[in-house]
């Protein structure tokens, strides 16, 4: 029996990569440098992971 093949997708996106402006770029480590700071928490709060 010969049947038309069908694919079906879950309509995942591509991964796109950021574009940072260096002087947004630039905030974000500095504040990772500042006392008491977590690189986790910075990350989050810019929706971001850590690594």
């Amino acid at each position: 029996m010969d049947a038309p093949m069908e694919l079906l997708t879950n309509g995942a996106r591509r991964r796109r990569n950021r574009q940072w402006p260096d002087d947004v770029k630039a905030r974000i480590v500095a504040e990772t440098l500042r006392p008491g700071a977590s690189v986790s928490a910075v990350a989050t709060r810019h929706g971001l992971k850590a690594n």
